[in-house]
């Protein structure tokens, strides 16, 4: 079993410090990356569009996008209870639309980010 990866963009501030936020409240079992080829991302069924379009979780030859992604990342982290309430059916409608919201507005989380850090 290979470790999960969380696959990003790397273009953004917010999207590196989240990234981080979610390997440190995994215990290493999350990895994050920014650094995949595009024969890597092909070797995995995604794109570099793909990657920059919304935030991959990879583990075990299945990949999530988006909240998706986020929801499952949740699930190894010291918050399971709300990763699964994100990926909920009842739920998921909703945390994508909350995710295309933050993930459209990247840039200015990260200027936010650089403001008060």
């Amino acid at each position: 079993m290979t470790l999960p990866t969380l696959i990003y963009d790397g273009n953004y501030l917010f999207c590196a410090e989240c990234a981080k936020w979610f390997a440190s409240r995994s215990s290493g079992t999350i990895r994050p990356s920014k650094s995949y080829s595009d024969a890597e991302l092909a070797d995995l069924g995604l794109s570099r569009k793909d990657v920059d379009l919304q935030v991959w979780w990879a583990k075990d030859h299945e990949n999530f996008g988006g909240a998706d992604a986020i929801g499952r990342a949740l699930l190894i982290t010291n918050y399971p209870l709300l990763g699964r309430f994100l990926i909920w059916r009842a739920v998921l409608p909703l945390s994508r639309k909350i995710y295309k919201f933050v993930s459209s507005h990247r840039s200015w989380f990260s200027s936010l980010l650089r403001k008060f850090s």
